[in-house]
């Protein structure tokens, strides 16, 4: 996240900006705006809690055991169902700061 935090801050401060290093991240965004609308609708919609699960289940990949990825849907799903509607689903990142 620090290159797009370093990138704004030029954009603000051109004068007060020397150089950037960016070691791990884009300079220019990898995806448009209706493709960030259309990945933040799935968490949206009345399915939010399997897409989270699925997005949850990829991140993990297969090195994290069966039980602690199981703990960790539980987790989630616990958190989720005591909410009365979908949890916002727009980091700053996304939102194109």
């Amino acid at each position: 996240m620090g290159t797009p935090v370093a990138r704004q801050f030029y954009r603000k401060y051109p004068g007060k900006t020397l150089a950037i290093v960016v070691v791990d991240g884009p300079l220019t965004p990898f995806v448009d705006k209706q493709m960030v609308e259309s990945f933040i609708a799935t968490f949206r919609g009345p399915n939010y809690k399997e897409a989270g699960a699925g997005m949850l289940a990829a991140m993990l990949g297969p090195s994290m055991t069966a039980e602690k990825k199981e703990r960790l849907r539980m987790g989630i799903s616990r958190g989720l169902s005591d909410r009365r509607q979908p949890p916002p689903a727009e980091p700053a990142l996304q939102r194109g700061v």
